[in-house]
């Protein structure tokens, strides 16, 4: 549970749009908007909403501070040894 909360602590704009999104897209009903005329206009809704969604996330995992370890740490840090060690082995 303390795992989820700092999930929502982190993201909080983010899963606010992720609900929104969801709630928008389950409602029953739809108020009459007078753009039926435009062509794929569900399409071009959908954009927006995950774009903004996206854009959103992007924007709070830029703005959190980098972990103590900085740029690379996880599964990046095996990448790049490993490559170091390719690069070693080539020089030989």
């Amino acid at each position: 549970m303390r795992k989820y909360y700092q999930f929502v602590k982190m993201y909080p704009f983010s899963i606010t749009c992720f609900i929104l999104i969801w709630v928008l897209s389950l409602m029953p009903f739809f108020p009459e908007t007078g753009l039926e005329d435009v062509a794929f206009i569900d399409k071009w809704t959908h954009l927006v909403m995950y774009g903004g969604t996206c854009s959103v996330l992007w924007i709070e995992a830029l703005l959190r501070p980098l972990p103590k370890g900085g740029v690379g740490v996880g599964i990046s840090d095996s990448t790049f040894y490993s490559m170091d060690r390719t690069q070693m082995r080539d020089r030989h």
